[in-house]
Protein backbone atom coordinates (compact mmCIF):
# COMPACT_ATOMS: atom_id res chain seq x y z
CA UNK A 1 0.00 0.00 0.00
CA UNK A 2 0.98 3.76 -0.40
CA UNK A 3 1.51 5.80 2.04
CA UNK A 4 -2.12 7.29 1.56
CA UNK A 5 -3.22 3.20 2.45
CA UNK A 6 -4.31 2.68 -1.05
CA UNK A 7 -3.15 -0.66 -2.45
CA UNK A 8 -0.76 -0.23 -5.74
CA UNK A 9 2.06 -2.39 -7.04
CA UNK A 10 4.23 -2.90 -10.24
CA UNK A 11 4.25 -6.90 -11.29
CA UNK A 12 7.53 -7.16 -13.97
CA UNK A 13 6.08 -10.30 -16.59
CA UNK A 14 9.41 -10.11 -18.21
CA UNK A 15 10.00 -13.24 -17.20
CA UNK A 16 6.83 -15.49 -17.16
CA UNK A 17 6.36 -17.56 -20.09
CA UNK A 18 3.29 -17.23 -22.06
CA UNK A 19 1.44 -20.42 -21.60
CA UNK A 20 0.27 -21.29 -25.63
CA UNK A 21 -3.26 -21.72 -24.86
CA UNK A 22 -3.90 -19.54 -21.79
CA UNK A 23 -1.08 -17.01 -22.66
CA UNK A 24 -0.06 -15.46 -19.40
CA UNK A 25 -2.00 -14.85 -16.08
CA UNK A 26 -1.93 -13.12 -13.46
CA UNK A 27 -4.30 -13.17 -10.38
CA UNK A 28 -3.96 -11.39 -7.61
CA UNK A 29 -5.97 -10.31 -4.20
CA UNK A 30 -6.59 -7.12 -3.37
CA UNK A 31 -8.41 -4.91 -0.68
CA UNK A 32 -12.39 -4.17 -1.97
CA UNK A 33 -12.33 -0.42 -4.54
CA UNK A 34 -12.16 0.80 -7.24
CA UNK A 35 -8.99 0.37 -9.65
CA UNK A 36 -7.14 1.02 -13.24
CA UNK A 37 -4.80 -1.88 -14.60
CA UNK A 38 -2.58 -0.90 -16.75
CA UNK A 39 -0.72 -4.04 -19.38
CA UNK A 40 2.22 -3.05 -21.10
CA UNK A 41 3.32 -5.29 -23.86
CA UNK A 42 5.96 -5.36 -26.12
CA UNK A 43 9.70 -6.63 -27.10
CA UNK A 44 12.13 -7.11 -29.07
CA UNK A 45 9.58 -9.53 -31.67
CA UNK A 46 6.61 -8.89 -33.07
CA UNK A 47 3.62 -8.61 -30.80
CA UNK A 48 0.56 -10.41 -30.64
CA UNK A 49 -2.09 -9.89 -28.11
CA UNK A 50 -5.63 -9.60 -26.71
CA UNK A 51 -6.23 -8.52 -22.85
CA UNK A 52 -9.07 -10.13 -20.45
CA UNK A 53 -9.56 -8.70 -17.05
CA UNK A 54 -11.96 -11.00 -14.64
CA UNK A 55 -12.70 -12.88 -18.06
CA UNK A 56 -14.07 -10.47 -20.22
CA UNK A 57 -12.43 -9.39 -22.97
CA UNK A 58 -11.49 -5.91 -22.59
CA UNK A 59 -8.71 -5.73 -25.72
CA UNK A 60 -9.12 -6.84 -28.47
CA UNK A 61 -6.40 -9.04 -30.27
CA UNK A 62 -3.61 -6.10 -32.21
CA UNK A 63 -0.19 -6.26 -33.61
CA UNK A 64 3.03 -4.42 -32.82
CA UNK A 65 5.52 -4.37 -34.10
CA UNK A 66 8.90 -5.40 -33.60
CA UNK A 67 10.75 -2.69 -30.92
CA UNK A 68 7.16 -0.90 -30.22
CA UNK A 69 5.51 -0.90 -26.67
CA UNK A 70 1.56 -0.06 -26.08
CA UNK A 71 0.15 0.54 -22.37
CA UNK A 72 -3.74 -0.49 -22.33
CA UNK A 73 -5.40 0.76 -19.44
CA UNK A 74 -8.93 -0.04 -18.15
CA UNK A 75 -11.41 0.40 -14.99
CA UNK A 76 -11.40 -2.61 -12.89
CA UNK A 77 -13.74 -3.52 -10.06
CA UNK A 78 -12.52 -6.58 -7.87
CA UNK A 79 -14.11 -9.95 -8.49
CA UNK A 80 -14.74 -11.82 -5.66
CA UNK A 81 -11.76 -9.94 -4.22
CA UNK A 82 -9.38 -10.60 -6.74
CA UNK A 83 -8.22 -8.73 -10.16
CA UNK A 84 -7.27 -11.76 -12.65
CA UNK A 85 -5.12 -10.52 -15.60
CA UNK A 86 -5.05 -12.80 -18.47
CA UNK A 87 -3.18 -11.80 -21.77
CA UNK A 88 -3.39 -14.19 -24.79
CA UNK A 89 -2.00 -14.35 -28.25
CA UNK A 90 0.47 -16.05 -30.31
CA UNK A 91 3.26 -13.74 -29.03
CA UNK A 92 2.04 -11.93 -25.97
CA UNK A 93 5.35 -9.91 -25.15
CA UNK A 94 3.92 -8.76 -21.49
CA UNK A 95 6.37 -6.94 -19.70
CA UNK A 96 4.12 -4.99 -16.82
CA UNK A 97 1.05 -5.39 -14.99
CA UNK A 98 0.59 -1.81 -13.09
CA UNK A 99 -2.58 -2.44 -10.54
CA UNK A 100 -3.80 1.19 -8.78
CA UNK A 101 -6.50 1.64 -6.42
CA UNK A 102 -8.50 4.61 -6.96
CA UNK A 103 -9.25 6.87 -4.22
CA UNK A 104 -13.00 7.33 -2.93
CA UNK A 105 -15.14 10.30 -4.21
CA UNK A 106 -17.27 12.75 -2.79
CA UNK A 107 -20.98 13.89 -3.71
CA UNK A 108 -20.67 15.94 -6.64
CA UNK A 109 -21.74 19.68 -7.14
CA UNK A 110 -24.13 17.86 -9.58
CA UNK A 111 -25.42 14.61 -9.42
CA UNK A 112 -25.36 12.42 -13.00
CA UNK A 113 -27.57 9.97 -14.38
CA UNK A 114 -25.81 7.24 -16.26
CA UNK A 115 -27.36 5.36 -18.82
CA UNK A 116 -26.14 1.53 -19.24
CA UNK A 117 -27.59 -0.14 -21.64
CA UNK A 118 -28.30 -0.97 -25.68
CA UNK A 119 -29.18 0.05 -28.86
CA UNK A 120 -32.38 1.41 -28.44
CA UNK A 121 -30.74 4.07 -25.59
CA UNK A 122 -27.48 4.66 -27.32
CA UNK A 123 -26.52 8.00 -29.23
CA UNK A 124 -25.71 7.23 -32.82
CA UNK A 125 -23.75 9.66 -34.96
CA UNK A 126 -26.07 11.00 -37.29
CA UNK A 127 -23.06 11.35 -40.47
CA UNK A 128 -23.23 7.48 -40.41
CA UNK A 129 -26.63 6.33 -39.50
CA UNK A 130 -28.98 9.21 -39.75
CA UNK A 131 -32.06 9.24 -38.69
CA UNK A 132 -31.43 6.60 -36.31
CA UNK A 133 -31.32 7.56 -32.33
CA UNK A 134 -31.78 6.17 -29.44
CA UNK A 135 -33.47 7.36 -26.52
CA UNK A 136 -30.92 8.30 -24.49
CA UNK A 137 -29.39 10.72 -27.02
CA UNK A 138 -32.32 13.26 -26.14
CA UNK A 139 -32.53 12.21 -22.44
CA UNK A 140 -31.13 15.02 -21.34
CA UNK A 141 -34.12 18.00 -23.30
CA UNK A 142 -36.17 16.71 -20.28
CA UNK A 143 -33.75 18.01 -17.46
CA UNK A 144 -32.61 21.29 -16.71
CA UNK A 145 -28.66 21.92 -15.77
CA UNK A 146 -28.97 20.95 -12.10
CA UNK A 147 -28.65 17.36 -13.45
CA UNK A 148 -25.52 15.83 -15.48
CA UNK A 149 -27.00 13.01 -18.33
CA UNK A 150 -23.97 10.47 -19.36
CA UNK A 151 -25.03 8.49 -22.12
CA UNK A 152 -22.74 5.30 -21.91
CA UNK A 153 -25.58 2.94 -23.83
CA UNK A 154 -23.86 1.10 -26.37
CA UNK A 155 -25.41 -1.28 -29.35
CA UNK A 156 -25.50 -4.69 -29.63
CA UNK A 157 -24.54 -4.91 -25.89
CA UNK A 158 -26.45 -7.27 -23.11
CA UNK A 159 -26.40 -7.46 -19.34
CA UNK A 160 -23.48 -9.81 -19.68
CA UNK A 161 -21.22 -8.33 -22.65
CA UNK A 162 -21.74 -4.80 -21.36
CA UNK A 163 -20.09 -6.15 -18.01
CA UNK A 164 -17.19 -7.98 -19.94
CA UNK A 165 -16.48 -5.02 -21.87
CA UNK A 166 -15.76 -2.92 -19.15
CA UNK A 167 -18.11 -0.73 -19.47
CA UNK A 168 -20.12 -0.95 -16.17
CA UNK A 169 -16.90 -1.11 -14.15
CA UNK A 170 -15.93 2.17 -16.01
CA UNK A 171 -19.33 3.69 -14.52
CA UNK A 172 -18.55 2.12 -11.44
CA UNK A 173 -14.73 3.74 -10.86
CA UNK A 174 -16.19 6.83 -11.96
CA UNK A 175 -19.64 7.43 -10.12
CA UNK A 176 -19.63 9.66 -7.18
CA UNK A 177 -21.85 9.06 -4.43
CA UNK A 178 -25.80 10.71 -5.13
CA UNK A 179 -25.45 9.45 -8.67
CA UNK A 180 -27.89 7.46 -10.87
CA UNK A 181 -27.54 4.01 -12.83
CA UNK A 182 -30.35 3.59 -15.26
CA UNK A 183 -30.38 -0.28 -16.09
CA UNK A 184 -31.66 -0.94 -19.42
CA UNK A 185 -31.57 -4.69 -20.74
CA UNK A 186 -33.31 -7.28 -22.09
CA UNK A 187 -33.28 -7.52 -26.06
CA UNK A 188 -29.76 -9.10 -26.52
CA UNK A 189 -29.57 -11.08 -23.64
CA UNK A 190 -31.43 -13.90 -24.97
CA UNK A 191 -29.36 -14.70 -28.35
CA UNK A 192 -28.46 -18.32 -27.50
CA UNK A 193 -26.60 -18.34 -31.39
CA UNK A 194 -24.06 -15.24 -30.02
CA UNK A 195 -22.29 -16.78 -26.69
CA UNK A 196 -21.14 -13.57 -26.04
CA UNK A 197 -24.27 -11.83 -25.24
CA UNK A 198 -26.43 -14.85 -24.33
CA UNK A 199 -26.84 -15.08 -20.48
CA UNK A 200 -29.15 -17.45 -18.69
CA UNK A 201 -32.72 -15.85 -16.91
CA UNK A 202 -30.60 -17.09 -13.45
CA UNK A 203 -27.41 -15.72 -14.39
CA UNK A 204 -28.86 -12.15 -15.62
CA UNK A 205 -30.80 -11.78 -12.43
CA UNK A 206 -27.96 -12.76 -10.45
CA UNK A 207 -25.47 -10.53 -12.55
CA UNK A 208 -28.31 -7.49 -12.13
CA UNK A 209 -28.69 -8.41 -8.39
CA UNK A 210 -25.37 -8.48 -7.22
CA UNK A 211 -23.03 -6.06 -9.64
CA UNK A 212 -25.29 -3.97 -11.06
CA UNK A 213 -27.55 -3.00 -8.34
CA UNK A 214 -25.30 -3.96 -5.40
CA UNK A 215 -21.73 -2.19 -6.88
CA UNK A 216 -23.94 0.84 -7.54
CA UNK A 217 -25.26 1.09 -4.22
CA UNK A 218 -21.83 0.02 -2.63
CA UNK A 219 -20.76 3.32 -3.67
CA UNK A 220 -23.99 5.43 -2.74
CA UNK A 221 -25.55 5.62 -5.66
CA UNK A 222 -29.11 4.78 -6.98
CA UNK A 223 -29.65 2.35 -9.25
CA UNK A 224 -32.84 2.75 -11.00
CA UNK A 225 -33.87 -0.67 -12.85
CA UNK A 226 -35.81 -0.82 -16.22
CA UNK A 227 -37.71 -3.27 -18.44
CA UNK A 228 -36.04 -3.06 -22.15
CA UNK A 229 -38.01 -0.81 -24.32
CA UNK A 230 -40.83 -2.26 -26.52
CA UNK A 231 -40.68 -2.71 -30.26
CA UNK A 232 -43.18 -1.92 -31.71
CA UNK A 233 -44.98 -5.68 -33.08
CA UNK A 234 -48.29 -5.66 -34.22
CA UNK A 235 -51.50 -7.82 -33.57
CA UNK A 236 -53.60 -8.12 -36.28
CA UNK A 237 -55.81 -10.51 -34.71
CA UNK A 238 -56.33 -8.03 -31.92
CA UNK A 239 -55.57 -4.87 -33.65
CA UNK A 240 -53.21 -3.99 -31.03
CA UNK A 241 -49.41 -3.49 -30.34
CA UNK A 242 -48.44 -6.79 -28.54
CA UNK A 243 -46.37 -7.11 -25.49
CA UNK A 244 -42.74 -7.27 -26.40
CA UNK A 245 -39.33 -8.47 -24.75
CA UNK A 246 -41.32 -10.46 -22.24
CA UNK A 247 -38.27 -12.80 -22.01
CA UNK A 248 -36.10 -10.81 -19.61
CA UNK A 249 -38.53 -8.25 -19.17
CA UNK A 250 -40.92 -10.69 -16.62
CA UNK A 251 -37.39 -11.86 -14.56
CA UNK A 252 -36.70 -7.71 -14.59
CA UNK A 253 -39.69 -7.22 -12.94
CA UNK A 254 -39.07 -9.67 -10.54
CA UNK A 255 -35.79 -8.31 -9.41
CA UNK A 256 -36.90 -5.37 -8.66
CA UNK A 257 -39.96 -7.03 -6.17
CA UNK A 258 -36.60 -9.09 -4.70
CA UNK A 259 -34.41 -6.79 -4.28
CA UNK A 260 -36.98 -3.15 -4.06
CA UNK A 261 -34.62 -1.46 -6.16
CA UNK A 262 -36.06 1.52 -7.79
CA UNK A 263 -37.60 0.70 -10.95
CA UNK A 264 -39.26 1.94 -14.31
CA UNK A 265 -41.59 -0.39 -16.63
CA UNK A 266 -40.64 1.30 -19.40
CA UNK A 267 -41.42 -2.03 -21.50
CA UNK A 268 -45.50 -1.76 -19.97
CA UNK A 269 -45.06 2.42 -20.23
CA UNK A 270 -43.66 2.34 -23.60
CA UNK A 271 -46.88 -0.41 -24.96
CA UNK A 272 -49.51 1.39 -23.33
CA UNK A 273 -48.65 4.54 -24.16
CA UNK A 274 -47.98 3.13 -28.53
CA UNK A 275 -51.73 1.71 -27.83
CA UNK A 276 -53.36 4.95 -27.31
CA UNK A 277 -51.89 6.39 -30.45
CA UNK A 278 -52.50 5.60 -33.83
CA UNK A 279 -50.68 2.68 -35.52
CA UNK A 280 -49.00 4.85 -38.25
CA UNK A 281 -47.97 7.18 -35.71
CA UNK A 282 -46.28 4.60 -33.60
CA UNK A 283 -44.77 3.62 -36.75
CA UNK A 284 -43.68 7.02 -37.94
CA UNK A 285 -41.29 7.03 -34.48
CA UNK A 286 -39.49 3.76 -35.47
CA UNK A 287 -36.46 3.44 -37.65
CA UNK A 288 -38.98 2.34 -40.65
CA UNK A 289 -37.12 4.16 -43.63
CA UNK A 290 -37.68 4.72 -46.94
CA UNK A 291 -35.36 4.04 -49.97
CA UNK A 292 -32.14 6.66 -49.79
CA UNK A 293 -33.94 8.34 -46.53
CA UNK A 294 -30.81 6.75 -44.31
CA UNK A 295 -27.25 7.16 -45.73
CA UNK A 296 -26.18 3.49 -43.88
CA UNK A 297 -29.49 1.90 -45.71
CA UNK A 298 -29.86 2.84 -48.95
CA UNK A 299 -32.93 0.18 -50.22
CA UNK A 300 -35.03 1.23 -46.83
CA UNK A 301 -35.26 -0.78 -43.64
CA UNK A 302 -38.77 -1.80 -41.56
CA UNK A 303 -37.13 -1.86 -38.28
CA UNK A 304 -39.24 -1.86 -35.27
CA UNK A 305 -36.79 -2.21 -32.68
CA UNK A 306 -34.73 0.81 -33.36
CA UNK A 307 -36.16 4.60 -33.28
CA UNK A 308 -36.02 7.80 -35.31
CA UNK A 309 -35.83 11.23 -33.42
CA UNK A 310 -39.48 11.72 -33.28
CA UNK A 311 -39.76 8.06 -31.42
CA UNK A 312 -36.63 8.60 -29.19
CA UNK A 313 -38.25 11.25 -27.99
CA UNK A 314 -41.94 9.86 -27.16
CA UNK A 315 -39.77 7.29 -24.93
CA UNK A 316 -37.31 9.69 -23.32
CA UNK A 317 -40.22 11.79 -22.23
CA UNK A 318 -42.39 8.77 -21.06
CA UNK A 319 -39.21 7.40 -18.97
CA UNK A 320 -38.60 11.35 -17.12
CA UNK A 321 -42.08 11.20 -16.76
CA UNK A 322 -42.14 8.06 -14.41
CA UNK A 323 -39.06 9.39 -12.41
CA UNK A 324 -41.27 11.36 -10.05
CA UNK A 325 -43.31 8.38 -9.22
Amino acid sequence: AKADGLYSEKFDMTKVKADKTDGVTKEVEVPDGDYTVTVTTGGKTETNANIYINGGERVRAYTLEAGETQENEQPVVPKDGKITVQVKGDNPNVTEIDIEQLPTREKAEKPTIYIAGDSTAQTYNYTKVYPQTGWGQVFADYFNDDIIIENRAMGGRSSKSYDNDGRLDRILTEMHPGDYVFIQFGINDGAENKPERYISVEDYKKLITDKYIGEVEKRGGTPVLMTANAAAWWDEENNCFMESRKDYADPTREIAEETGCKFIDENKIVTDAWNSMSKNRVLSGYFVCEPLESKAYPSGTNDTTHMKAKGAKRVAKLIADAIPE
